[in-house]
């Protein structure tokens, strides 16, 4: 009965029961059980130390790797920063700076190359041209001539602080100017002394006009095309004149006048034929105009302007219109009032 029982329930397998084998079996199989699961446990805790080991070692590396990265990256940050500023530089920025690099350096290349020329090559630089600059009257080769420029001889021996000397020198010009030209010419610039009135000179048994300039400067004789259009200065007497004598430092404010009155209105100078230049006992200078459609001369003091001559052309018409002309010797505008004076002496 048991053994069908046994049958059944063991779908076809013995079981066989003993009471002799059945303490020791069980216990030797729960000690088997334990045992097993005491290696499964230091097998699984021996795995789990390895992973925390390797773990540590793999956190450490990246340690020391991101220190040994900060470091690198410390050594290069100041490159890596003014590459990426200058390529954020706009191009414009870029060829502007290029530019101004450039043009000193051109500049100097140039200067160095003409330096060398000069140094090198003196013998090979010949003045060839002299150009002229600035005349109206004088003659181009007269300026060279009285300059000492002479062409033919080696560029930079001429010397032009000289020539500009030799130029201011000479009475029809008042200023002077040299440069150089390269590779073969020097230029004068010159500045003619202007006619602004007319003086007498004796020459020989005769008197002659000569010009006078707004510095009283009495330069040259006066061209026949200057002489109807000038004033007369007379009164004034230069021993033996040579060309470049000066009228005396008390007459300058009078010819300064005169040159300014005839750039303003030199119609109304022209009205004028004659100014004689007076000096009374006490030094003081006087004028006496002599008109050119009237008869009465008119005095004033040692100035004139374009104001003063209106007024006495005015005056002169009216007299003449009056008929009292032919009464009146001299007209005095020294001062404020007006005084007429008659051919007798007697004060009008």
């Amino acid at each position: 009965m048991t053994e069908g029982l046994a049958k059944k329930r063991g779908h076809g397998s013995f079981l066989r029961i003993s009471g002799e084998g059945k303490g020791p079996s069980a216990e030797t199989a729960r000690e088997s059980a334990k045992a097993e699961t005491a290696r499964e446990s230091a097998k699984a805790a021996a795995k789990a130390e390895k992973r925390r080991a390797l773990s540590g070692a793999k956190y450490e590396r990246s340690f020391d790797d991101d220190s040994d990265s900060l470091g690198i990256e410390e050594h290069i940050a100041q490159p890596k920063a003014s590459t990426q500023a200058s390529r954020r530089m706009p191009r414009g920025s870029r060829a502007r700076s290029k530019s101004r690099l450039l043009l000193p350096l051109s500049l100097g290349l140039g200067a160095i190359l003409v330096v060398a020329a000069i140094a090198l090559l003196p013998g090979a630089l010949v003045l060839r041209r002299v150009v002229v600059a600035g005349t109206t009257s004088l003659a181009p080769g007269d300026v060279i001539a009285a300059s000492g420029i002479a062409p033919g001889r080696p560029l930079f021996s001429n010397d032009l602080a000289l020539a500009v000397r030799n130029l201011e020198a000479w009475a029809p010009i008042a200023r002077a100017k040299a440069s150089y030209v390269l590779p073969d010419a020097l230029r004068l610039e010159i500045v003619e002394r202007k006619a602004v009135a007319l003086a007498l000179v004796e020459d020989g048994s005769t008197m002659i006009p000569v010009s006078i300039d707004s510095q009283g400067f009495a330069f040259a004789k006066a061209r026949v095309v200057d002489a109807p259009d000038l004033p007369l200065l007379s009164g004034i007497r230069f021993d033996g004149w040579k060309p470049g004598m000066r009228l005396p430092t008390y007459l300058l404010p009078t010819v300064d006048s005169i040159a300014s009155l005839g750039r303003a209105d030199p119609t109304l100078l022209s009205l004028f034929s004659e100014i004689r230049v007076e000096r009374t006992n006490w030094g003081e200078v006087e004028l006496l105009l002599f008109p050119l459609h009237h008869a009465i001369p008119v005095r004033t003091g040692p100035k004139l302007d374009a104001s003063l001559l209106r007024s006495i052309v005015l005056v002169l018409d009216a007299l003449d219109k009056g008929g009292v002309a032919p009464k009146v010797g001299e007209l005095d505008f020294r001062s404020g009032t007006i005084v007429f004076r008659s051919k007798e002496g007697s004060p009008g």
